[in-house]
């Protein structure tokens, strides 16, 4: 958050990011840490990031990120594309007839099957393997 933003979002930002990410590090204009650090989750990491003189940016790690102990393994699964969430699904032996049902339905049987730690490694190999996604170069 530069010195210009507000921090009218962040209890928004961090209620939706609470359930999905596992570690969240903020990083924001000196004046706003001391309001940040009131209001985000000890878990949560801060940096302040204050420009100099010359208009280099220099960074102080204020406080590091621990492990958020709100992540809720049905909206962790959301971070997966419907097809993605199928082939996981297909590799623990449901069928396909099993597999036409509401993606939302898909997510709860992911969780049923998976533990946070299991999805969060398919979540990481699935980015990788997307190919060119919203202009982005396929990766290699």
């Amino acid at each position: 958050m530069s010195e210009k933003d507000t921090l009218d979002r962040l209890g928004s930002q961090i209620s939706m990011y609470r359930t999905t990410l596992q570690k969240l590090t903020i990083v924001a204009a000196p004046k706003h840490l001391k309001e940040i650090k009131r209001r985000a989750p000890k878990w949560c990491g801060l940096i302040s990031a204050d420009m100099g003189s010359r208009g280099g940016i220099h960074f102080d790690v204020e406080r590091n990120a621990a492990t958020n102990p709100d992540v809720e393994p049905f909206m962790l699964a959301h971070l997966l594309w419907r097809d993605e969430v199928i082939d996981l699904l297909k590799l623990v032996g449901y069928s396909d007839k099993q597999l036409r049902q509401p993606r939302v339905h898909l997510y709860q049987m992911i969780c049923e099957v998976m533990s946070i730690r299991e999805i969060t490694a398919s979540i990481r190999m699935s980015m990788l393997m997307r190919p060119a996604w919203r202009d982005h170069p396929t990766r290699v």
